[in-house]
């Protein structure tokens, strides 16, 4: 299979290299030709000279994009290439990807794919894959899924991944915030407050495993700022 990838950033770097490290034929394209051409260089692949050219050498192209206007301005270019199979990783809004859906050639498959969690892990894969599709339709792509992230599930609609993503951060983010108005209320180190509250109870600890590294990592400085004010103000 013939994956074109494009949107090399934070996120789309790892993830062409677990899409070559899986043994894909894979092309690259982003804005930078510089930054694709050191990757293509490292990675053995090829880089495109446009979305159209990427859309020309590819079976399927999976793009990872950082909001609505820029995964819309390639796929204009991408549309007008041979490419009938496109998945949208990047963090979209449900409403555009049915507008994107709907712009898409006829016979063409648009796939929103959203992921969650990190690729900063040891196989740096994301921790899980929200596909906006039944598992039939998604069945093809599952080897290459399986190189991006550690699960895939499927919603069963064109855009039900983009919903699933907002209720996974909606979800993380909505703990994080409880957590750190807590902070103000206790200790305002989060070393003393995260083991007890995990041997308090089941629930307790599913909550904090949802939050997972990144409460550790932002909670303090974020509860201090947020609960506490200015140091001193108290």
């Amino acid at each position: 299979m013939r994956i074109g990838f494009a949107g090399l950033g934070r996120m789309g770097v790892p993830m062409a290299r677990n899409i070559a490290a899986a043994g894909f034929d894979l092309t690259l394209w982003t804005r930078s030709t510089d930054k694709a051409q050191a990757l293509a260089t490292d990675l053995g692949c090829d880089v495109a000279e446009s979305p159209r050219a990427l859309s020309d050498a590819s079976d399927v192209v999976v793009t990872m994009l950082g909001d609505d206007l820029a995964s819309q301005e390639v796929h204009t270019g991408l549309f007008a290439g041979a490419t009938r199979t496109y998945v949208e990783m990047g963090t979209m809004s449900p409403d555009y990807i049915h507008w994107l859906g709907a712009q898409a050639p006829k016979g063409s498959t648009v796939i929103d794919a959203q992921v969650s969690g990190t690729n900063t892990g040891r196989d740096r894969c994301a921790a899980g894959i929200m596909v906006g599709y039944d598992k039939a339709t998604a069945a093809p792509l599952r080897p290459l899924l399986a190189a991006l992230g550690r699960q895939t599930v499927c919603p069963g609609r064109l855009g039900a991944g983009a919903v699933m993503k907002l209720v996974v951060n909606s979800l993380i983010h909505g703990i994080s915030h409880t957590l750190a108005e807590a902070q103000g209320y206790g200790p305002r180190d989060m070393a003393v407050i995260l083991p007890f509250m995990r041997k308090e109870t089941p629930r307790k600890q599913l909550c904090l495993s949802v939050v997972g590294k990144a409460t550790r990592r932002w909670i303090s400085p974020i509860g201090t700022a947020i609960c506490c004010g200015p140091k001193g103000s108290r």
